[in-house]
């Protein structure tokens, strides 16, 4: 399958995981940044998404419309 991409049109960013090991409650595998044209294998979910978010902001996707929790929340 061929995906065309017109990257001056688009903020979006596309990604293509390959889940290879689960080991240690947490995935292992690549991905690969279809607009980027690169390519990174990731130890961890936690630095799967590190490396998408990354991808996001060069690409100058629109920042999330939500907030995640902190600790300062509890008080």
């Amino acid at each position: 399958m061929t995906v065309d991409i017109d990257k001056k049109k688009t903020n979006k960013s596309t990604f293509m995981v390959q889940v290879i090991f689960q080991q240690n409650a947490s995935w292992q595998g690549q991905v690969k940044w279809l607009e980027g044209e690169k390519e990174q294998s990731f130890r961890s979910v936690l630095e799967l998404v590190s490396l998408m978010q990354e991808a996001m902001d060069k690409s100058g996707s629109p920042p999330a419309d939500y907030t995640l929790r902190s600790w300062v929340d509890w008080e």
